[in-house]
Parts: structure tokens; sequence; C-alpha cells
């Protein structure tokens, strides 16, 4: 940790004299206010550390990495003019944030180390009881264009012109680099980055964006190449008896259809799909395309349709730490949906509800589908 207590009052590492780095003060943790020992060196962060092992919350063996970049949040935090307290103690929640900004209310959390959803929840709605916001920087172990549902999840937070984002801080490069526009293309996450020299230009581009930065339309090479690794992916499921998408597979059974056949439709659309579903956005569409042409009506109400989503939503939902309410988002998917159902002629809307055109055309096996794929001129 940065921040020790001296004779009652706060000290941070980095304001030691030299005189005093020689001295055996009584150092005491500021939380549980057992003795600790200033460290410091010429390849190593001053800081300070627990005698010895202690049930103190804040007790952990922090990484250079961790270190310097709580440090690293500060230093930016003061240059823009604000002040910026370093391992501020909140007591009401006993939580302690890696910097808080008094001026802006907010805290800034800098994570290095593997954490769990519940962590990162109750944490986040510990912080938002004290400040009005939170904002989470991952570190170096985060960093990677293979994006996983699970750190969205934890992590992600929403931002009308950006989309779905997230925050690194590299400290051996030095800079910052934004994640955004986070989407699903034919089961695989992707999305853009852009690096800043410092937290300035990062937070004065998150509250004033281009209004150029829109998602990329995906080329048909593209498109091709994500739809065929996602069919082989669902063929080696298959083939393997792995259980990734064995809810989808047996509810299809259930209306004698090939989960593998389903639609080109149900895989989305070319720019990408919100990042929101659990497993993969096909498995809902494939979902909703069952129920919507089940053949039992030509027409379905409103009423009928809000029940659909609401089934759906709470059977495909995905739970954010960092955003409260992910319904709107489920709700402008299942409207899209519904208007590229529209566009290619499967169905009408109503004043009432929809009436069905005509009905989509499964693929009768794996083979044929790729075939498919790989010789249409157009997909999606």
């Amino acid at each position: 940790m940065l921040v020790a207590q001296l004779n009652g009052r706060l000290i941070e590492a980095d304001q030691i004299d030299s005189q005093s780095k020689t001295k055996k003060l009584a150092y005491v943790c500021p939380q549980c206010h057992q003795p600790v020992i200033f460290k410091h060196g010429h390849c190593r962060i001053a800081h300070f550390s627990h005698l010895s092992r202690t049930a103190c919350p804040f007790s952990e063996n922090e990484s250079q990495i961790h270190l310097a970049g709580k440090l690293r949040l500060k230093t930016d935090m003061l240059a823009l003019g604000y002040s910026a307290v370093l391992e501020r103690i909140f007591p009401q929640i006993d939580q302690r944030a890696d910097v808080f900004v008094p001026d802006l209310e907010t805290v800034l959390e800098y994570q290095c180390s593997p954490i769990s959803f519940d962590s990162i929840k109750r944490r986040t709605q510990g912080y938002l009881k004290v400040a009005k916001r939170v904002i989470w920087i991952l570190g170096p172990r985060y960093e990677s264009m293979h994006y996983q549902c699970e750190m969205i999840a934890k992590f992600a937070k929403y931002h009308r012109q950006l989309g779905f984002y997230f925050i690194c801080y590299l400290e051996k490069e030095g800079y910052f680099r934004l994640h955004f526009q986070l989407r699903e293309m034919a089961g695989k996450l992707i999305g853009e980055t852009q690096n800043f020299l410092n937290l300035a230009a990062l937070l004065a581009y998150l509250k004033r964006p281009p209004r150029s930065v829109q998602p990329r339309f995906l080329g048909q090479k593209t498109v091709r190449r994500q739809l065929l690794k996602q069919l082989q992916q669902i063929q080696r499921c298959n083939l393997t008896g792995r259980h990734t998408y064995l809810p989808a597979v047996t509810d299809c059974y259930a209306f004698q259809k090939l989960f593998i056949g389903c639609p080109l439709i149900c895989h989305g659309n070319r720019t990408g799909n919100l990042p929101i579903f659990r497993r993969s956005i096909l498995c809902w569409r494939v979902w909703l395309m069952l129920r919507l042409f089940d053949g039992s009506r030509l027409t379905m109400s409103d009423r009928l349709l809000t029940g659909l989503f609401e089934i759906s939503y709470d059977q495909f939902k995905i739970d954010f730490a960092q955003i409260s309410d992910s319904k709107p988002f489920f709700k402008a998917e299942f409207r899209q949906f519904l208007i590229q159902l529209h566009d290619q002629g499967y169905l009408r809307q109503t004043v009432t509800g929809i009436q069905i055109l005509k009905w989509p055309v499964w693929f009768t096996d794996y083979d044929q589908k790729r075939l498919f794929i790989m010789t249409a001129p157009r997909l999606l």
C-alpha cells in the first residue's frame, strides 16, 4: 500500500524525505492500525507492507505494476487541476479506493489481478453509495483483442456513441487504451481501440467523442470467414458432445429443426450486435425464430410479442456489474431483428402486431449451409 499513518497523520510513501527513509518510525495501517514497514529501493516503488500476517483486507501483496498505476492515476488527476487522494478509506462501506477525486466525486480503481464478478459488482455498488461514479481501469493482464464475455460483463460500460467500452492502462508503455464499439459478430466478440497519452485526453474523448465514431460495416470476406468459423464451431460441439449449444440444439429438436441449419438471418448483421447475450445472439434469435414462425398462426399480437420478448430476456440476458439495467439494449436488438425480418420479406407490421408473409427456409445439414456461405454473393 502507498499510504500509512504516523502519529495519527496520513503519509504517502513517495512523500517521505531522505532522512526519514533511514529511520525506523512507528508506521501503522490506517485500517487495522497494525504496524507496517516502509520499503523502498532503486528498482521498486516506495510503499508500506504489513509487518506480519493479518486479517486486514488491505494487507495483500501488491505488484509494482499496481502501485505504479495508482500513482499515475493520481498524477494525471492532479495535472487536470483536481485534488486526488490515494487509497481513500470509506469506513461506512468498508472499502478502500485506489484513487478518490473529491472534486468530481469519482472513484478510480486500477484492477491488475483476477477478480470475481460478484466482487466487482459489490465494490461498484458500495462506491456508488459514497461517490457519483466509479471508473475501473484495467491492467496489462486484461489487455487483449481476444475479448471474453465474462470480462465484458464485469467491466464494460455503455456510451451512446462509443457503444460498450472499457479502459486499460499499460504501465510499461505509459499510455491508456480505450476498447470501444464492443460487439458480437458471428459468435466472436470484436471491437475498436484508441490510445491516449494521458488520462486528460482519454476523459476528454469520452466526454465528447468525434461524430464519425460508428461501428464499421464488415466486408463480405470478413463476414464469410466469421460465419464459416462459427459453423465449424457448432459442428465440433455437436460431434464432441460439448454443452455450449446443447440447450439451443434441444430446443430445435422439439420443433423438428436442426440448430446448425438455422437461416442466416439468425447469425446477426454486418455491423455486429450488442454483446449482451448468454452464449451468443445466434441462440437468442433461433429461439425467437422458432416461436415466431411455428406454423400455427399467421398473425401475432403486440401482447404476444411482448411476452416472447420478456421470456427471452429472462433466459438469455447477461448480468452486468457496471450497467444497472440491460433491458433497453435487449429491446433495441428485438426491434432490430423484427426490422430485418420485415426487410427480407418474412413479415410485416400491423396496427396490432405482425403478420407472417413467408416462412424462412432452414438448411438440411452442415454441408448444405457451408456451401451456401462459401458461394453466396451476399451474406447477412
